[in-house]
């Protein structure tokens, strides 16, 4: 029961403060690495990739070019169009209105907004696209990134902003506007004016590793707008008609790089590859759920407690099979709710809690095994100096009429031969009128005496408790077989009965007196 308690205060203490959250986030990386998402079928990027920088020059490229950009892509008809490009400065007037000109002439247009401080410790600010874009876009939305203690990004918050949790990420607001839903927005009750709040933090599953999501190089639209047949309309149709397109820098040095869990060597995502993986996953509605805690918390005391239960009951080998079983269950069940339901169940804590019983469980049994080895041979000491006290005088009789060489007292007392073969052990060459029980009593006393006997581990004390146990046990075998088998070589009938009425022995002499065969039958006690 203390061991008991002390597991699930160990769970309910590492849960509440997070001891294992690192534990956690392995399992979760190595999981959402292996377990590809599925990924919306609509949802395409067209990339500034290294190839159209290659070909355009460095990015921004100037505004005119972007539209041209836009007014390809209008072309195609795609159903909607997230830009992951703020605007949130004026070039030149003519320059911001051909730019404005193309996206109005979209069918469906989202434009980001990011959260910033316009200098180090200052209070943040939204900084919204420049206002001639404002009226072509019907949605916007925040595309800040959230980075995790370890730098890892695996979700993003739905809302975010400054003073209030207003804006919605702009994902989030495409996948409404295709669904034709709203989603609810949380609430932030610690309102701060001027404080960027976040609420709705979510983690999403990856389609894969950079590269997964399809993509259109913007070079591509550009070189078919300037009549270059490098890539056919039918080809670029296939790919954006009807399709949610992504427009975003996936070019190494350009843009956001995330670094997901998946690692690799793919490199780190873009930042546009990760909002069309959280898009795909809302509108596959495949975002990672975190169980509530006091449901991590009631399975994680409901495996400690079947730990403590069991080990009681199991043997040795049966309890380390067995821990390290209940041990590699709670990141089982984390895998696998998360691969299949898309839910996390953290239970790092409750693997460790596990791992943690067996050796004090173990030193528990030690403890009690060592406590009652140690007593039964005391207490075996103590009997056996009250009977040599008992017959001390007698003894003294003997040890004068006996020599002192314990090999030459047996060869007297019983007419036997000890001798030693060449590798060091003893056995009795000759005794006449010895019983083969008795032969080998005389040769297991003999062994003793000679102090030929090794004992394993002889410098760890257990190993000496049970060498003492063993020699112990040696003797009252070699005692108990003395006596029945002098009781055996009696003239008169010797029967022994249990308290429960079974013969326990009966010698040749009762057995022939009583005609019966079977020395252990019954029909000893019916005659």
């Amino acid at each position: 029961m203390l061991l008991l308690l002390i597991a699930c205060a160990f769970v309910v203490v590492s849960q509440r403060f997070a001891w294992f959250e690192p534990l956690d986030r392995l399992v979760y990386d190595t999981v959402i690495a292996n377990v590809p998402a599925p990924l919306h079928e609509d949802v395409v990027i067209v990339a500034l990739d290294d190839a159209s920088l290659d070909r355009y020059g460095r990015w921004p490229w100037p505004r005119e070019l972007q539209a041209q950009l836009f007014e390809a892509l209008a072309e195609f008809e795609p159903r909607m169009i997230a830009v992951d490009i703020v605007y949130a400065t004026r070039t030149t007037p003519p320059a911001d209105q051909s730019l404005a000109a193309a996206l109005g002439g979209l069918r469906y247009v989202a434009l980001p907004i990011i959260i910033d401080a316009l200098a180090q410790a200052q209070q943040p600010i939204e900084i919204l696209p420049f206002p001639d874009l404002l009226t072509q876009a019907p949605r916007l939305g925040h595309v800040q990134i959230e980075r995790d203690a370890d730098t890892l990004v695996r979700g993003a918050n739905l809302f975010q902003g400054v003073g209030t949790a207003y804006w919605p990420h702009l994902m989030l607001g495409v996948a409404d506007d295709l669904r034709q839903t709203t989603t609810p927005s949380c609430e932030d009750r610690s309102r701060a004016p001027l404080m960027e709040m976040r609420c709705g933090y979510t983690r999403i599953p990856f389609a894969g590793p950079r590269g997964t999501v399809p993509q259109v190089s913007a070079r591509h639209l550009l070189a078919h707008l300037a009549g270059d047949a490098e890539v056919t309309a039918e080809r670029l149709s296939a790919s954006l008609e009807g399709k949610v397109v992504l427009v975003g820098a996936t070019a190494l040095g350009v843009g956001d790089l995330i670094t997901s869990p998946l690692g690799g060597d793919s490199g780190p995502l873009s930042g546009v590859e990760f909002n069309a993986n959280l898009l795909s996953a809302l509108l596959r509605g495949t975002t990672v759920q975190s169980a509530s805690t006091w449901a991590v918390l009631a399975l994680g005391l409901l495996l400690v407690c079947m730990t403590s239960v069991s080990l009681p009951r199991l043997s040795a080998k049966q309890a380390l099979t067995f821990t390290a079983t209940v041990t590699v269950m709670p990141l089982l069940i984390t895998a696998v709710t998360l691969s299949t339901l898309w839910v996390h169940l953290p239970l790092a804590n409750a693997s460790v809690a596990t791992l943690l019983m067996y050796p004090l469980w173990s030193w528990r049994r030690h403890e009690v095994a060592w406590s009652f080895i140690t007593g039964e041979l005391d207490r075996i000491d103590a009997e056996e100096r009250a009977w040599r006290a008992r017959n001390v005088i007698s003894g003294v009789a003997t040890q004068r009429s006996v020599p002192h060489n314990p090999m030459q007292a047996l060869e007297q007392l019983l007419g036997a031969q000890v001798e030693t073969a060449p590798d060091g052990a003893t056995f009795v060459q000759r005794g006449e009128g010895l019983s083969a029980t008795e032969r080998s009593l005389l040769e297991d006393t003999v062994h003793d005496l000679s102090g030929t006997q090794e004992l394993v581990l002889p410098a760890e004390r257990l190993a000496r408790q049970i060498g003492r146990l063993e020699a112990r046990a040696r003797a009252l075998r070699n005692g108990r077989d003395l006596g029945l088998a002098g009781l055996g070589r009696m003239a008169n009938g010797a029967v022994i009965v249990s308290a429960l009425g079974f013969v326990q022995f009966a010698n040749a002499s009762a057995s022939r007196m009583l005609g019966v065969v079977d020395p252990g039958s019954q029909d000893l006690l019916e005659r």
